[in-house]
Order: structure tokens, then sequence, then C-alpha cells
């Protein structure tokens, strides 16, 4: 597994754990703050899926 899936994984971690401790432990709503960490996450994955195969097509040609 490359270091940008792990990083991914990471990310999706993270965001999952921290919402579910926001809702459920401190009882706060879904409000837009909550709601865009996820947008940021994904975009963050998409880029780091990008990065990977820019990686693997470097790798590839040399």
């Amino acid at each position: 597994m490359s270091k940008h899936h792990l990083s991914s994984i990471r990310l999706l971690v993270i965001i999952t754990v921290t919402t579910l401790v926001c809702v459920y432990g401190f009882g706060m709503e879904l409000g837009y703050g909550i709601v865009i960490i996820p947008v940021t996450v994904g975009y963050t994955i998409y880029l780091n899926f990008k990065a990977a195969q820019a990686e693997k097509i470097e790798s590839e040609q040399n």
C-alpha cells in the first residue's frame, strides 16, 4: 500500500472518530463546520489518489 493510500485511510479514520465524538459524545448538532470537514477531507483524499497515480506513472517511466 502506497503512502498516499495509507494517508487517505488515516484521514477517514480521524474524521469519522472526530465526527462521532462531537455528535454523540458532546451532543453537538451537525452544523456547517462538521459538514465542511468531510468535504475538505474528501478533496484531500482525491489529491492523494491523484498523487499516487502520478507517482506510479513516474516510476513506470524510469
